[in-house]
């Protein structure tokens, strides 16, 4: 992986009373490994549910992908619907991000497997997309302060092979298979048009 490179803000950006402004905050541009999950025809699950019970499922299911994330050492960029979005980096003391990645999909998917038999038939329907590039990351405000924000092209295409995953299925573009070509193995996936973009790539579908 290319060295990570630190460029600055170039202006304030205004805060809310009682919130310092960001000024010359570090803006990080690195490469990582985006992991996307989601749920597989979530609507039609969730029109079949109580509220409440609806309620309980999702937050076994977030409680599941999120520790997942964490004990791989990612970051939890996002949840927004039933999508859950990490983002997998390196640091010092943990290297090898796009692995990282895919074996905490494969941990995760495991996981939501096995709780699944316990009667929460949402954490079967769970799907994942990976993908890997270069990230942009700094610091913006929110009510509670500071937090990181990431930008990247990335974000789109893990989201997109989410998208194509089935149940229970491990969706990696073709930048993660080249990096980890002789760990895994997979199935060819035929190129496809996406809503994000007008060309297509290959994608491949994680078995082992």
């Amino acid at each position: 992986n290319p060295p990570i490179s630190t460029t600055r803000l170039s202006s304030d950006v205004p805060g809310k009373s009682g919130h310092p402004s960001v000024k010359d905050s570090p803006v990080t541009r690195t490469q990582a490994t985006i992991l996307s999950a989601g749920i597989k025809e979530f609507k039609a699950y969730a029109e079949s549910r109580d509220p409440q019970e609806l309620l309980k499922d999702l937050n076994e299911y977030f409680s599941i992908a999120t520790d997942g994330i964490l004990e791989y050492g990612g970051y939890i960029d996002k949840i927004s619907g039933d999508a859950v979005i990490g983002v997998f980096r390196n640091s010092p003391f943990q290297k090898n991000h796009t692995i990282r990645a895919i074996r905490c999909a494969m941990s995760i998917k495991k996981t939501l497997e096995q709780a699944s038999q316990k009667g929460n038939q949402l954490l079967a329907r769970a799907g994942f997309g990976i993908s890997s590039g270069v990230v942009l990351s700094g610091p913006i405000l929110s009510q509670e302060g500071k937090e990181t924000a990431f930008i990247g092209e990335s974000f789109k295409e893990a989201s997109s092979l989410n998208m194509m995953a089935g149940p229970g299925e491990i969706i990696i573009s073709k930048d993660v298979y080249q990096t980890i070509e002789n760990l895994v193995s997979i199935e060819p996936l035929p190129p496809r048009e996406t809503m994000q973009r007008t060309e297509s790539w290959e994608n491949f579908r994680l078995l082992h």
